[in-house]
């Protein structure tokens, strides 16, 4: 079998595609009928691959030698003015030819491929196009099965096949191999890379990570990098974010190298199957026109932002992920990649005595919490412990502790109240600095002349994929020290509540002269008497 198992058959995979000079040579005996097979390695499991016969092998009379013609169902792909004219040539007999450069013998036939692989690769692309679009019947279409123990791809045999040239396609993609019968099978070795999808948030900084905190009603933005290959079929962006999440569906914009993706080759629908056929538990779903995907003639990044609200539903100090797949071809899935959102919670402990521990709990303090923002500052606004939003900007900054009660409730400001553990929490907090102002001391007790402040803050853990909360707070002596809470203490004692006044002291003062006034004048009447 000397001459036909050298090359007989010219292979285009999903790409493969047809050989430079479509002679080839026979054997000294015909062929066997349906005896050829096509194998293909490296297969992405799961994927579908079609496999298309464009041309037949024919004997020659003359020994040794054998020739393609067009197989009938490709007959209008080829005609004159049709897009398989652009690449080969039908003599009168009936015989094709690639129209690249023609070797001069076999043994340079590789070589040549090589040399038109971008017109193969066109040739292949639009080949596969057009079976689609003219529902060409494929000889034989199989599924990928899974991956062999330890392997993460698959083997696909297509058997019985008639000798000619083959086209094979998927919808992961387009990589064009080029290849040569060197026997009864040809082993076509699949280099598409299956792709993949890449979602970040965008910190306060401005920039994207993995990773990002927020406060509730903040809306957060989120970018994922779709990896597409090129000529893909089948692409579809599955999002499922947790209920802490709101999705702004309006807000959803779909970019290519800056530049808009027309809307018309996507299209966002509420739902779909995340997790598996039939489930609908996806936030939203964005499915791609074939002939946008297989359209793009190189590996292309397409960018999907979007943004979404931390809602009440967020709970502290844990994370709101957000997940996305791709799916593509034949309902191959990608990986997903996810983000995670944080909302972090405080807790303020109303003591008096040694330390919060120890002490006596307090109830009754009267409390806001505020900070800076432009034109002033803002006073927290909270409901059922969780943050709602803040308040206008107010301008007065100074003497706080001099304002009474109903100053801050007039600005909007949520007043909390400790309850009888001394106790009070707010949730949904993004990392920053604030300030706790007593504004209404327990009865007894004295209330504070000055604010607490504290900070929010977080550090990535978990191999950059995780925050950690921090609160710190800086002492007496101006170092910063890391607190688990809030720790305000009250003292009993001679100061009066501060309204501008000199408290108790007066009293003392005029009391000790009163006394001294006393002693003086009843020793003068003594001394008059005894006279």
């Amino acid at each position: 079998m000397k001459g036909i198992r050298k090359l007989l058959t010219g292979i285009l995979a999903a790409t493969m595609v047809m050989a430079t000079s479509i002679t080839a040579f026979a054997t000294e005996t015909t062929p066997a009928t349906n005896a050829g097979e096509v194998t293909i390695d490296n297969a992405i499991p799961n994927q579908e691959y079609k496999l298309y016969k464009l041309f037949d092998f024919e004997n020659a009379d003359v020994e040794g030698q054998g020739v393609y013609k067009i197989t009938s169902e490709w007959a209008d792909f080829f005609e004159e003015g049709a897009p398989g004219a652009e690449y080969i040539t039908v003599d009168a007999n009936g015989y094709v030819q690639w129209k690249g450069e023609q070797p001069n013998n076999t043994d340079n036939r590789k070589d040549v491929l090589d040399a038109n692989v971008g017109d193969a690769q066109e040739f292949a692309q639009a080949a596969l196009a057009y079976a689609k679009a003219n529902k060409i019947k494929a000889v034989d279409t199989k599924t990928a099965g899974a991956a062999a123990e330890g392997q993460d791809r698959a083997v696909v045999k297509f058997a019985g096949l008639g000798y000619g040239y083959y086209l094979v396609g998927s919808g992961a993609g387009a990589l064009v191999g080029l290849n040569t019968l060197t026997g009864d099978e040809v082993t076509i070795h699949e280099k598409n890379d299956t792709p993949t999808v890449d979602k970040e948030v965008k910190e306060d900084s401005g920039d994207y990570q993995k990773q990002n905190d927020a406060e509730i009603g903040q809306v957060v933005e989120y970018r994922t990098t779709i990896h597409a290959k090129a000529h893909g079929t089948g692409y579809k962006l599955y999002d499922k974010m947790d209920e802490g999440l709101t999705f702004n569906a309006k807000s959803v914009n779909v970019t290519v190298g800056g530049e808009d993706v027309a809307k018309d080759n996507w299209e966002l629908t509420s739902g779909g199957d995340y997790t598996a056929e039939g489930s609908n538990d996806a936030t939203f779903t964005i499915t791609f026109t074939d002939a946008y995907t297989q359209g793009l003639a190189t590996d292309t990044d397409i960018v999907v932002t979007y943004t979404a609200t931390v809602n009440n539903k967020a709970v502290k100090n844990v994370a709101l992920t957000n997940k996305t797949l791709i799916e593509f071809g034949n309902k191959t899935r990608s990986e997903e990649s996810f983000t995670r959102t944080y909302a972090w919670g405080i807790k303020v402990v109303k003591y008096t005595g040694k330390n919060a521990e120890e002490g006596t709990k307090l109830e009754g303090a009267k409390f806001v919490i505020y900070k800076a923002v432009d034109g002033g500052i803002a006073y927290a606004q909270v409901a059922n412990g969780k943050l709602t939003g803040w308040t206008a900007a107010d301008s007065t900054t100074e003497n706080l502790s001099n304002l009474d009660l109903s100053y801050f409730e007039g600005k909007g400001a949520t007043v909390f109240t400790s309850d009888a553990n001394g106790e009070i929490s707010v949730d949904g907090l993004d990392a920053d600095s604030y300030s706790l102002l007593e504004v209404v001391a327990p009865v007894g007790y004295n209330k504070l002349t000055s604010a607490v402040n504290f900070v929010v803050k977080s550090t990535v853990a978990t191999a950059g994929k995780t925050l950690e909360n921090e609160l710190t707070q800086v002492d007496d002596d101006g170092k910063v020290i890391d607190i688990k809470e809030i720790d305000v203490q009250n003292n009993a004692g001679s100061l009066l509540p501060s309204t501008g006044g000199i408290g108790t002291t007066i009293f003392y003062v005029v009391g000790g002269l009163l006394i001294v006034a006393g002693v003086a004048y009843f020793m003068l009447r003594r001394k008059v008497d005894a006279e």
